[in-house]
This record gives structure tokens, C-alpha cells and sequence, in this order.
């Protein structure tokens, strides 16, 4: 029995050495680079629902965030809409099963494929340094046009002492705004650069 045995395994084994190479069906690596800036992973891959419908829904929000959940851009502009107390829908487009076709609808809104993409009361705001009217969330600080235009969006509750002042009027860019709504104005939001 045990000759038997050896001579079966020594027949296996030869015929193994000598059958022919199949080539193997080689799966593309995944893009690295991508999966590390945020794109590239299941959940962005798999969209499904329309991107353009899914972004105009989100867009009736006040104040709306659109991050992938490693960006560092995305952690400061949710840190300083934290830091005064402003609420926002945030949509980690990385985590969101239609991640990739809602970066693709903002790339056709905005130009831009770059994340956060924040958005006010439907119109973009730029992301964190760049972009939008005024450079984005920090242009807007630096400016002080982020409280009033947030105020104005119902995304920042007024204080007690700003509504009970005599002075509630001059508070925030009311001026700012009030002038830009004259007849002759040229309603831009930046208008003192001498040309």
C-alpha cells in the first residue's frame, strides 16, 4: 500500500511540474493616492443615486459642508463654524454611498473638485482659504463678513445683548448692506480695491 501511495503522489506531483501556465486575472491595484485624499474607497465607488438631484437637496440647507473625513481643510472649517456656535450639514462625500457623483455635480457648479466645498443658503462660499467671493471660510472671517452673512442665514442665533441693544442695528455689515442695495452701487461684496 505504501508503494501505491508513493507512486500516486510522485505521479501528482510530476504532472503538476509539467501542466501549462494559465495566466491569472490580475485586479488593478486601487489608487492610493486617491483613497489618501479622500476618493477611491467603496462608499465614493458605489453611487447610485442622481449626483445633481442629491446636491440641490442638500443645498436647501442653510449652511452646507461637503468634506471627506481625513481632510485637514475640512477639520479647520468645522472647527471654526464650531468655534462660534454655528450649525451646518456636513456631507463626508468619502463615507456617502453617492460621494463620487456628488463631487462630480460640484465640479460642474463650481469648477472645483477641491474639498470642503462650503455653501450658503445655496451659494458657494469657496472652501477653506480659496475660492468663492471672498477666499473662502477665512476670507470671510478676516473681512468679518462670516457672522452677518451666518446671521443672515439662520445658521447663527443671535445674542441676547445683540437683539435687546438699541444698537442692534449697527451690528454686523448692516450698513455694508443696506449701502450695497442703493441705486448706482456695484453690489459686490469687495468693492474698496482702487482700479
Amino acid at each position: 500500500m505504501l508503494r501505491f501511495t508513493l507512486a500516486a503522489l510522485a505521479l501528482v506531483g510530476s504532472a503538476v511540474a509539467f501542466a501549462p501556465v494559465v495566466p491569472s486575472t490580475r485586479i488593478a491595484p486601487r489608487n492610493t493616492a486617491m483613497h489618501f485624499f479622500g476618493g477611491g474607497n467603496k462608499a465614493a465607488e458605489g453611487g447610485t443615486a442622481d449626483g445633481a438631484k442629491r446636491v440641490a437637496a442638500e443645498l436647501k440647507n442653510p449652511v452646507v459642508l461637503f468634506t471627506t473625513s481625513s481632510c485637514p481643510y475640512c477639520k479647520k472649517a468645522k472647527s471654526t463654524l464650531d468655534g462660534i456656535g454655528a450649525s451646518y450639514k456636513e456631507v463626508q462625500c468619502d463615507k456617502d454611498p453617492d460621494g463620487k457623483a456628488i463631487r462630480a455635480e460640484l465640479k460642474k457648479r463650481t469648477g472645483r473638485t477641491s474639498v470642503p466645498s462650503i455653501w450658503v443658503k445655496g451659494t458657494f462660499y469657496g472652501g477653506m482659504n480659496d475660492g468663492g467671493p471672498a477666499g473662502g471660510l477665512n476670507g470671510l472671517a478676516k473681512a468679518d463678513m462670516l457672522m452677518p452673512l451666518l446671521k443672515k442665514a439662520g445658521a447663527v442665533k443671535k445674542s441676547g445683548l445683540e437683539a435687546a441693544s438699541p444698537l442692534a442695528p449697527l451690528f454686523g455689515n448692516n450698513m455694508r448692506d443696506a449701502l450695497g442695495s442703493l441705486p448706482g452701487s456695484t453690489g459686490k461684496m469687495r468693492d474698496d480695491k482702487k482700479k
